[in-house]
């Protein structure tokens, strides 16, 4: 960016280097021949010079025409100098001609006391800082301190400004004497806190918004600021500062206005000559005995004021002067003469002190944006210190709060193995402070605000327990994305149950194996708490409690093969009577007990496949995710799940027996969701089954972490907790400070805490406060899983969890079998299930088929291999290397037709393109496309279709077309059906009655004839019931009929909506799944409803494999037309962009735009925005505190745009500074 006056300036600056370039050197050459002349051949006897009138005159002016030259050269070189102003994101760099200027600036967040107090009591100023600033400053340095009032708000800012010719090495300089400047504030100051400027608040911190943003600067040229010369008056207060004055004063009269004092490195020079030249005089006197008692007085001060400057490192030059803001002056004179009599009450100093008005020029511009002199004067640092201190009364924004001091315990009682943070004092970090493990086995609560680090310390405790100890551990996490990087902790070993999400997760309601008739109480109680903590309309009367409890007994060691909650449910119909109230009884129980019957608790107590025993994984460390159970189920079904865990885990503990040292660590995340206090107790000395869990363990070595926003957990765990971590609590610090035992200023600063800092309570020790520490060990976050995924989803590391750790903990090389995997499928062109499970059980003898399933499972989540679904092969999966799936389906398919025809006829089978093949029978040839059809394929696979004509020509009579999907086959025989030149073309699914009828076409002398064809285009669709989209399942074992239906729903809606571009509206969708419901019970042996058809397309929005778009605005934000549209992943991202682009050009022609601030699409003035947000990110925004939105450019709005207005929830309280909007929304209402 340049400033300049205007462009005629430019040819002033070329005249001015003519000026200096040409007429100073001729200048010179006449006054140098006259001199010679006139004096020099004179003197030598050579020649006589005439005599003239005006001599002197005429001397005068040759003298002064060279100097002249220069000075007016240099003027008109100074006014139309350009100055390249380039700011970065931590330094403004400006370059004037070959100089150039880099700033840096340190702004004051919070002061504290400047002022001290001399032997005497007087309050005095403590210099130490200038001091130390002076001790180490160069040449080409200077330093600019400015207090005042800006745009109503105190500021205190400080600038350090190197001065160069080489831009390295300005920047080098000033990146050194910054870090230098900011340890000697902070380590001289107490409780000083500093922030660096960066970005647009830097650039308009050093231009104090001089210059508009369109560079025009000469609107600040005609006005003036004060100017403050001679020696002030250094007048401290105990309770206030002059500068602390100034502010407070300019506040009150609503004045914005900025004192700028800047200093540079000077020596004594006549100032120390005058007070030895002073002395001298008076002891010139005392030794001829004239002095008097006043020269004595005189004598004293002089000593005193000696001492003190004596050293050459206290000096500076330096410039102060007030400028007020051109919002606060205007044209007025009257603001100029009330700040001049505000600075003379503050600083006048008799005779020796003046203030003076000075006009803004161009020359004086340019030192005040470059922190340059302007009619600098040297001071020593007593004199400065009256304009360079800090404010001690309270003022708004900077003003630090009162801290509290805490008591720090010794180094011993605090320093121990699992390392939270440091102790903190006073704001300053000291020693570490870490827990004993055994400290874990009396509890631990960790509570605080959203955001203030509650997660953070105690991920990292989890790292240090892992790493110091072998103790095994449970997190359960509501939120589910908190831990679940924990899976990349070097020999951790950790594994990441997910609930609901995989249908390998299946446990027993009530373990037939595990519960005796007395432990099968607790799961009584359980159940009951649960209804009577959902309220008044679900509690059980006494009839209901008998039935249900007689229901849970007669369940208990029942050797039906069903899972338990049907086992419970039958028990419940048949101990009801057959009266009219045990009827009713039992209906209403029945009723209640919805919660475990229904999706997502009904597929983890119900589901298929072996049940996992958690007593088998109390030996690891696992996080137990119940993200999905709370968003599908509630928090009942996630506090239910939790309780039934959480039972085997102390039922374990139980049976281990009573232990001194810690056995298992427990953690509860977002606890008060999980042991709430709102249980209903019918008296305060009621236990819950959950409480009594928690408070029965202490001696079997059992620990418990709870974590919570607020301190609405279990009172009776709470107050059984003997470590207590708090951060800040800005709503209940009540109990907060009840819990702590803190008085009301520690209460007060308790609400106030920083991100990051609270207040630790540990055994033995009184409440301190610590910084907590990150975690110490890296750990790479993965790609964050949609939370309403479906899709059973595993982590990288799940292949060290697989079902050998799940179901039997077996010890095997889990690389050595992978290995074993990946050559096998390396060797073979098809490979199944089958194959692979025969390969294990070589590899590891009793290797179930359950533990098969799981570690391919697991290879498959992680890509090690692929895995493709065709219903030709056994089991209707295969297995490939990466990249080689679709050859292997392209194989199977030609090996599936070849074994079924003649063998005695002529066969020649050849490959077309990547992943197709081709066979040549008699008259007739099949063309294999292996890869899913596509709308995006279509012209492709056309193109390739009548390429293959054209080369095959007259030697066959018919084409037949192989594609993978009745639903494909369907809309490729669509197409074809509308186009010339394909009426030879016979479309086919890749299914076995399609492939055998097609079988039977090729060997029929009837089979290549049109009336066969349509016969066969009309029955193909038979075997679209048969079609298995099971690659979206990670289940190989069969399932129920419903669950049959609604994974077919599922991959017909998905095939519509990518057949269809991947964009489809509404009412289009709709039809398509009523007319696909009224056709199944004809054309499928498996009929689909229509409302499991609803059913699946709202999972698909909600697990957002697909999108609604509402446009009904005539803005261009997307290429699309009015109405309500589904759209697919890719439709979405490609939409996405193009509103991106919409919107930053519009952005743009106003502000700077910012692209990739933390998850912000852009950021553009005050303003961040998001465009089609996830749910997850929307959630995110939705619990977002505090007025700053983005960290980086601190923008304060949030703007989301959302891709239809159904995704806004009414119920959902916004934060002030997050707007919710849509493509509907008025642009203008966005940008504004």
């Amino acid at each position: 960016m340049e400033f300049a006056g205007k462009r005629s300036n430019e040819h002033f600056g070329q005249t001015g280097d003519r000026l200096i370039g040409y007429v100073w050197p001729m200048a010179v050459i006449l006054m140098s021949v006259y001199m010679i002349v006139f004096y020099v051949l004179p003197v030598m006897g050579i020649f006589v010079p005439p005599s003239y009138p005006l001599k002197l005159a005429v001397e005068f002016v040759l003298c002064c025409i060279p100097v002249l030259v220069v000075i007016v050269g240099v003027g008109i070189r100074i006014t139309s100098e350009k100055v390249h102003f380039k700011p970065s994101d931590d330094l403004v760099l400006l370059s004037m001609g070959d100089y150039h200027f880099g700033t840096y600036c340190l702004q004051m967040e919070s002061t504290s006391v400047s002022a001290l107090s001399d032997s005497e009591g007087k309050a005095i100023y403590d210099p130490s800082i200038l001091l130390a600033i002076r001790s180490g400053l160069e040449d080409g340095i200077r330093i600019t301190f400015e207090a005042g009032i800006e745009k109503s708000q105190p500021v205190l800012r400080l600038f350090i400004t190197v001065v160069g010719r080489c831009v390295d090495s300005v920047k080098r300089t000033l990146r050194r004497e910054a870090t230098r400047c900011e340890a000697i504030i902070m380590s001289s100051a107490h409780l000083v806190e500093l922030r660096q400027l960066k970005g647009k608040e830097l650039e308009r911190a050093v231009t104090r918004n001089e210059l508009t943003g369109e560079g025009n600067w000469t609107s600040s040229l005609g006005d003036s600021i004060l100017l403050l010369r001679g020696k002030p008056r250094c007048s401290p207060r105990p309770d206030t500062s002059q500068i602390g004055r100034f502010m407070s004063t300019l506040l009150k009269q609503g004045a914005d206005a900025i004192l700028v004092c800047t200093l540079s490195a000077a020596k004594p020079g006549k100032e120390k000559r005058k007070l030895e030249s002073k002395w001298q005089k008076i002891r010139t006197k005392e030794k001829r005995k004239e002095d008097s008692l006043a020269d004595q007085a005189e004598k004293h001060d002089l000593l005193g004021h000696y001492r003190t400057i004596r050293s050459n490192m206290g000096w500076y030059d330096s410039t102060v002067y007030i400028q007020v803001s051109k919002r606060a002056s205007g044209d007025s004179q009257g603001t100029m003469d009330s700040l001049g009599g505000i600075v003379a009450s503050l600083w006048g100093n008799g005779d020796e002190f003046e203030l003076k008005s000075h006009e803004i020029d161009r020359p004086t511009l340019y030192r005040m944006i470059s922190r340059g002199h302007i009619k600098k004067q040297r001071f020593h640092t007593n004199d400065l210190v009256a304009y360079v201190n800090l404010p001690i009364q309270k003022l708004p924004v900077i003003s630090k709060a009162y801290t509290p001091t805490f008591e720090i315990p010794s180094r011993e009682r605090i320093d121990h193995e699992l390392q939270l943070g440091w102790a903190t004092y006073a704001g300053r970090k000291l020693g570490m402070v870490g827990l004993k493990k055994e400290w874990l086995m009396e509890h631990m609560a960790v509570l605080g605000a959203t955001g203030t680090g509650k997660t953070t310390l105690v991920k990292q405790l989890m790292i240090q327990l892992s790493e110091n100890t072998d103790v095994p551990w449970w997190i359960f996490d509501v939120k589910g994305s908190e831990y679940t990087d924990l899976v990349n902790l070097e020999g951790a070993d950790v594994l990441v149950l997910r609930p609901g999400l995989d249908p390998s997760f299946v446990i027993e309601l009530i373990d037939s194996e595990l519960d005796s008739k007395e432990t099968a109480y607790t799961t009584f109680l359980i159940l009951r708490e649960l209804l009577r903590e959902k309220g008044v309309s679900s509690d059980l009367s006494p009839a209901m409690e008998k039935l249900l409890r007689e229901a849970v007994f007669e369940t208990v060691g029942a050797n039906d093969q069903e899972d338990s909650v049907s086992v419970l449910m039958k028990r419940i119909g048949e101990l009801a009577g057959n009266d009219r109230s045990s009827l009713m009884t039992r209906d209403a129980l029945l009723n209640r007990l919805e919660i475990i019957s229904r999706e997502p608790l009904r597929s983890v107590f119900g589901g298929k496949g072996k049940r996992i025993r958690i007593s088998d994984l109390l030996d690891k460390r696992v996080v137990f995710d119940l993200r999905y159970v709370a968003r599908v189920g509630g928090m009942d079904a996630a506090r239910l799940l939790y309780n039934l865990v959480a039972k085997r885990i102390f039922e374990g503990a139980m049976k281990r027996g009573l232990s001194p040292d810690l056995e298992h660590v427990v953690v509860l995340e977002e606890a008060s969701n999980l042991v709430p206090e709102s249980y209903t107790r019918n008296t305060a000395a009621d236990v819950t089954t959950g409480e009594s869990m928690v408070l029965l363990q202490r001696a079997t070595g059992q620990g418990v972490i709870v974590i919570s926003t607020r301190p609405t957990i279990s009172s009776n765990i709470l107050a059984n907790t003997r470590t207590k971590v708090v951060f800040r609590l800005p709503y209940d610090s009540a109990i907060g400070a009840r819990f702590l035992s803190l008085d009301e200023d520690q209460e007060r600063y308790l609400r106030s805490l920083e991100v990051g800092r609270a207040l630790i309570s540990i055994p033995d020790c009184r409440t301190f406060e610590i910084t907590a520490m990150e975690p110490t060990t890296p750990l790479d976050r993965r790609e964050e899983v949609h939370e309403e995924s479906p899709t059973p989803v595993h982590d990288e590391s799940a292949i060290d969890d697989d079902s050998s750790s799940i179901r039997k903990a077996l010890k095997v090389d889990i690389s050595e079998m992978t290995s074993h995997v990946v050559a096998f499928l390396a060797s073979e062109r098809i490979v199944v299930f089958d194959d692979l499970l025969t390969l294990l059980r070589k590899v590891m003898p009793g290797f179930s088929e359950d533990d098969a399933t799981d570690f391919i499972q697991s290879l498959v989540s992680r890509s090690a291999i692929e895995r493709e679904s065709i219903s030709l092969v056994p089991g209707g999966f295969i297995f490939a290397l990466p990249g080689k799936g679709l050859d292997s389906i392209r194989s199977v398919i030609v090996n599936y037709i070849i074994s079924r025809l003649n063998a005695s006829r002529d066969l020649c089978v050849e490959d077309v393109g990547t992943y197709g093949g081709r066979i040549l029978f008699d008259e007739a040839a099949v063309l294999i496309f292996a890869q899913h059809l596509k709308a995006s394929s279509i012209d492709g696979v056309l193109e390739t279709i009548r390429h293959q004509m054209a080369s095959l020509g007259n030697n066959v009579q018919v084409l037949h077309v192989v594609v993978r999907g009745s639903l494909a086959a369907a809309r490729l025989r669509e197409f074809i059906s509308d186009l010339d030149g394909f009426e030879s073309v016979n479309v086919v699914s890749a299914f076995p009655s399609s492939l055998d009828g097609l079988v039977e076409d090729l060997e029929s002398p009837l089979g290549n004839s049109a009336e066969a064809r349509e016969i066969k285009s009309v029955t193909d669709f038979e075997s679209e019931g048969k079609e298995e989209r099971v690659e979206d399942s990670t289940d190989l074992r069969s399932t129920s009929t419903d669950s049959v239906q609604k994974r077919i729903w599922l991959g017909l809606i998905q095939d519509f909506v990518e057949l269809r571009n991947g964009q489809v509206s509404w009412n289009d969708v709709m039809n398509f799944i009523e007319t696909t419901s009224l056709q199944s019970p004809q054309s499928r042996s498996v009929p689909l409803p229509k409302e499991l058809g609803k059913r699946a397309l709202t999972e698909l929005l909600a697990d957002e494999m697909l999108t609604a778009i509402r446009n009904d605005t005539n803005e261009r934000w997307i290429e699309i037309e009015k109405g309500l549209w589904i759209v697919n992943t890719s439709v979405l991202e490609k939409f996405r962009t193009e509103a991106l682009e919409f919107l930053k050009g519009h952005l743009s022609k106003s502000n700077r735009v910012y692209v990739g601030h933390e998850f912000y699409d852009l950021c553009s003035g005050d303003t961040s925005y998001v465009i089609f947000p996830t749910q997850q990110q929307l959630t995110t925004l939705q619990r977002m505190h505090g007025n700053i939105a983005c960290r980086k450019c601190e923008s304060t709005r949030v703007v989301c745009i959302l891709s239809a207005a159904e995704y806004m929830d009414e119920s959902v309280v916004n934060p002030e500074n997050l707007e919710l909007v849509t493509l509907d929304t008025k642009l203008k209402a966005i940008l504004t």
